[in-house]
């Protein structure tokens, strides 16, 4: 801030504000971040409060840029009817990222696997726990991240690195669609790719046991 405040660019940036530009940059890379920040000081003549929503378009497009993941708008939770039990599950799960919960003892919670018919209500519940916990939500697509390279070995797992190393570093939620597809080809992987999907599975069951302070709904 005051690199740039010497440089004679306009600064309003408050606590409040500050939290929220670095929950914004979470994610990127140290160009990613200058480049982004340069863009929204031009946009908004300096860096105020409309550098935010320029930021967060710019994120989105470094997201986008990865291939299978994608950076999507939370929900209330006044768009999801019924569900009763699925909204305390959520609720429950809300509270067991709070700094409350973790003075207590108690284990965030890991992960949520739905299961249903198109049209259910699964991704819907996504952009809902995202706006119960406060925290950004990225879509996975596991179709697209098997799919990606065209087939060549090894692209797979350098897609998903990439992808988890992003949602590492945002630690918010981390939706999984697609994701029967490539259980689906899991038992003759040996056969059929050289192992392929059995080492991108692996590296993200790993990567989900490691992780404290992330949720992962699973989509089936």
């Amino acid at each position: 801030m005051q690199k740039l405040e010497g440089g004679g660019i306009k600064v309003e940036v408050d606590e409040h504000l500050r939290e929220q530009l670095v929950q914004a940059l979470l994610g990127l890379t140290e160009t990613d971040i200058e480049n982004v920040l340069a863009k929204s000081i031009i946009a908004g003549a300096g860096l105020t409060a409309e550098a935010l929503p320029v930021i967060l378009d710019e994120k989105k497009s470094v997201i986008k840029g990865t291939g299978a993941l994608s950076y999507t708008h939370p929900e209330p939770a006044s768009n999801l009817g019924g569900y009763h039990n699925l909204r305390r599950i959520l609720q429950e799960a809300a509270v067991t990222f709070t700094p409350a919960a973790r003075a207590y003892g108690v284990e965030p919670m890991k992960g949520l696997l739905l299961v249903g018919l198109p049209g259910t209500g699964k991704d819907l519940t996504k952009k809902i726990a995202s706006s119960l916990l406060g925290k950004s939500l990225l879509d996975l697509d596991f179709g697209s991240v098997m799919g990606e390279g065209g087939g060549v070995i090894g692209s797979s797992a350098m897609t998903i690195k990439r992808a988890l190393s992003i949602a590492t570093t945002l630690k918010g939620i981390l939706g999984i669609s697609e994701f029967e597809k490539a259980v689906g080809g899991l038992e003759s992987s040996a056969k059929t790719d050289g192992g392929e999907t059995a080492r991108t599975i692996a590296y993200l069951l790993n990567w989900m046991q490691e992780q404290s302070d992330l949720l992962t709904p699973r989509l089936r």
